[in-house]
């Protein structure tokens, strides 16, 4: 308002302009300090939207280290007991069979460099968490012997779906550990991908009978619904039935990202 005033005083008397100062409404003043405090308002308004913003990206990067922090505890529960198991059996292969051994080796190395470099903020494709799941159950196949029988079926048009990394493994893991041997002796679990509809769903099936509330059981059953649930919201769910002496636990997501839109979107 000052600096209207001068400016305004200052080009009338250099261009010897005559104000006409009787025509100007009363209580011009106040006209301008009610835009001052407009303006003061729509400054403080913007400042508090993005104060509120800072804090929604800093609670979403603690939630996300949260998260990752539960995946290496996670990590850090299923490997050792894997790997002490994975040692032994190629402790006992070695000195039978080299090819066999250096098959599980192979397995197991591509397993544990898969699971060490995994990055909770990234997204994965199917087809590497298949990846990841065919060298875990090759390596639980390899400890069996021949009482463990495995089955991949994974849908070409799912293998660019994307997907929050390490949620097959605690299925997979889950389904070892609980599943019951048939009446040949041999322990049967499967993992099937398939597109139903627009609804990506990803099934472990295991002999055995379901447990009450099994889908909410678990640290690593708990985690993948929860991360589900960061990436996709609503838009998933964790399921489990059972029927005829076989559990499957299901992931469901309806209408998922896939790895070329969302490169795109990024």
């Amino acid at each position: 308002m000052f600096i209207d005033r001068v400016l305004l005083v200052t080009v009338a008397s250099a261009f010897r302009i005559t104000i006409p100062w009787a025509r100007f409404q009363h209580g011009l003043d106040l006209d301008y300090f009610f835009v001052m405090l407009a303006w003061t308002a729509g400054v403080a308004g913007l400042l508090l939207v993005e104060r509120s913003r800072i804090q929604r990206e800093e609670i979403m990067r603690q939630e996300l280290e949260h998260q990752s922090t539960r995946l290496r505890l996670l990590a850090s529960q299923l490997n050792p007991h894997f790997l002490f198991n994975s040692l032994n059996t190629i402790r006992s292969l070695a000195a039978e069979d080299s090819d066999r051994t250096r098959e599980v080796v192979s397995r197991l190395s591509s397993f544990l460099r898969r699971v060490i470099s995994f990055d909770a903020a990234v997204p994965t494709t199917v087809a590497e968490e298949m990846a990841l799941g065919s060298d875990y159950l090759q390596v639980e196949e390899a400890r069996f012997e021949s009482g463990l029988d495995v089955s991949i079926d994974m849908a070409p048009d799912t293998e660019s779906v994307l997907v929050p990394p390490l949620i097959v493994q605690p299925l997979l893991e889950n389904a070892i550990v609980h599943g019951e041997v048939g009446d040949d002796g041999k322990r049967r679990v499967g993992v099937t991908a398939r597109m139903n509809g627009n609804a990506l769903v990803i099934a472990v099936s295991n002999i055995g009978a379901m447990e009450p509330r099994t889908s909410e059981r678990g640290l690593g059953l708990q985690l993948t619904r929860s991360r589900l649930e960061q990436m996709y919201g609503a838009h998933q769910r964790l399921e489990a039935s059972n029927g005829d002496g076989v559990v499957i636990v299901s992931v469901v997501i309806d209408s998922p990202l896939r790895a070329d839109s969302f490169g795109a979107a990024q």
